[in-house]
């Protein structure tokens, strides 16, 4: 659109409302760039001031846009070389122009110290560094190898310690410390110097040669461990109805890891408890690992126990019939744990007990007739009871007289109670306690058979083994 002026010429047309526009577009520019300039340098400055407090530099900087002038005094030979370094790393630094001078007496370097305590599982690192990120370095490696609730740093970083090549290699050492239980190693500028204990002689040896492998012709490795003497690992292993309950003390997580998970594969996950802990001082036998092997060489029993303390594993277990018994004493008395002292003592429940010598005795135990005399021929039977009573000494029975209904009920309830008590009597005689055992007559009162005929009549007329009364 064009619009005729007074002068006959045509000249372009634009609404004011344009004109107004682009004056404050520029107006808008112009203020952005005023202000982004000094607020962007400001920054730079703020992030190159930190850098060089970082490394422990008091000295000034000027920034000219995106270039920086250092200036100031230093005590130390090298403080102008670190400043450049420290500002280099800045992102957003061009140019560095490096104006600091050291003092005309420089202070003399302090030589770096780093001592690293380990006690109870937990590190305490002390000593002199020259900047952070040496710092930084070396207690992310400690943290890496024991835990970061477990790491206490209390180094101290200062501008006027040297900063040799050996400091970067502190993280590599503290990498092979594993097998050090308890103790300090100091590193300094003459040597590296150990002191405390380790598991093993071998341990020590190698300990020593690792750190000489990576500290090479840097520092000398001095070594003054001994071989600690280690606790025993503690087991108590308790499986009543199914379940099974662990305590005691193992040297790590993966020792009570192994044993838990063996537990489980018998019991199932909802089967087993477990309170087991880790136990400083505590050492790995060899035969640790094959421990977990005892759950399944145990699990066919009904209820057992296991007790491992001074090197010595003691299991005692009940199972509900002889087979079972000796199928699980066969295969714990299997077990492969070298180096470790190993006692197995499984028995019968008492009511197996019972069910087995009520079986023996059945039809084989016979007396006079009308006495509680026994015949010759029941002392054998009676010998066997005797070894089966012997071998399961927590057996307490209740030993049952029964007589057949052809007689007067009261004589043969005075009958049934002397052959009760005559069988006792020839097991005490064979040295079976007599306290374990309680002699009861039933007469004719309690028949299994019918007393019509002369085979039901033979076997009312028993002798019965029951577990007594208020025993398991």
């Amino acid at each position: 659109m064009t619009q005729e002026q007074g002068d006959g010429y045509l000249r372009p047309w634009f609404p004011v409302g344009v004109w107004w526009l682009v004056a404050a577009w520029l107006v808008l520019a112009v203020a952005t760039v005023v202000w982004a300039v000094p607020h962007a340098e400001e920054d730079l400055r703020s992030r190159t001031e930190d850098a060089l407090a970082d490394a422990g530099l008091s000295v000034s900087v000027d920034l000219d846009g995106r270039d920086a002038t250092l200036s100031g005094t230093v005590d130390t030979i090298d403080g102008p070389e670190r400043a450049e370094d420290a500002v280099r790393g800045v992102s957003g630094v061009r140019r560095i122009v490096n104006r600091i001078e050291v003092a005309a007496e420089p202070v003399p370097l302090r030589d770096p110290i780093v001592t690293m305590t380990l006690s109870g599982g937990r590190v305490t690192l002390q000593g002199l560094v020259p900047d952070q990120a040496v710092g930084t370095a070396i207690v992310a490696a400690a943290v890496g190898q024991y835990g970061a609730d477990r790491v206490t740093n209390e180094l101290v970083v200062a501008d006027d310690v040297a900063s040799p090549g050996w400091l970067g290699l502190i993280r590599d050492a503290v990498e092979q410390l594993e097998p050090l239980l308890s103790g300090t190693v100091v590193f300094d500028t003459s040597e590296v110097t150990l002191t405390g204990e380790v598991p093993s002689e071998d341990l020590r040896s190698s300990l020593q040669t690792s750190l000489e492998l990576v500290f090479g012709d840097a520092l000398a490795v001095t070594s003054r461990l001994t071989v600690a003497t280690l606790a025993s690992p503690t087991l108590q292993a308790e499986s009543v109805d199914g379940r099974i309950e662990l305590r005691g003390t193992m040297p790590d997580q993966e020792s009570i890891d192994a044993l838990v998970t063996g537990a489980i594969g018998v019991y199932g996950s909802d089967g087993v408890t477990s309170t087991l802990s880790i136990g400083e001082g505590t050492g790995k036998p060899e035969w640790l690992a094959r421990l977990p092997e005892l759950f399944n060489a145990a699990g066919g029993l009904d209820s057992w126990a296991a007790t491992l303390e001074g090197g010595h594993l003691l299991v005692t277990g009940f199972g509900s019939s002889q087979n079972a018994a000796d199928r699980a004493g066969s295969a714990l008395g299997d077990l492969t744990l070298p180096g470790l002292e190993l006692e197995v003592d499984v028995r019968l429940t008492p009511a197996a007990v019972a069910a087995t010598l009520t079986a023996l005795v059945a039809d084989s135990v016979t007396f006079e007739a009308g006495t509680g005399a026994l015949s010759s021929a029941s002392t054998e039977v009676l010998d066997v009871a005797i070894e089966i009573l012997l071998a399961n000494p927590d057996a307490e029975l209740t030993v049952e007289g029964h007589t057949e209904a052809t007689g007067d009920p009261a004589a043969s309830l005075a009958v049934s109670r002397e052959r009760a008590e005559t069988v006792i009597d020839y097991l005490v005689q064979g040295g079976v306690e007599r306290a374990r055992l309680t002699a009861i007559g039933y007469g004719e009162s309690r028949p299994i058979a019918d007393n019509v005929t002369a085979a039901g009549r033979d076997e009312n007329r028993r002798i019965e083994f029951t577990v007594r009364e208020g025993e398991g």
